[in-house]
């Protein structure tokens, strides 16, 4: 009966933990994308398609991406 107790306490500190993290997980990419967004916004429309080098993508790619 003692490990049952043990068991059953020690998976619903696993879910309660994982819930937690998820909720923390979402609000962190939630306000990345609003930051992101908000980089977005500020950008220069004449610096969209700057590419430093060919190996680089240009700004306008990357932000296609992020969609």
């Amino acid at each position: 009966m003692k490990s049952i107790l043990v068991i059953l306490f020690t998976l619903l500190s696993i879910v309660s933990y994982s819930q937690s993290y998820l909720k923390e997980f979402e609000e962190k990419i939630s306000n990345s994308r609003a930051y992101t967004l908000e980089v977005l916004d500020l950008f220069p429309e004449d610096q969209m398609d700057f590419q430093p080098t060919k190996e680089v993508r240009t700004a306008r790619k990357q932000f296609e991406q992020f969609n």
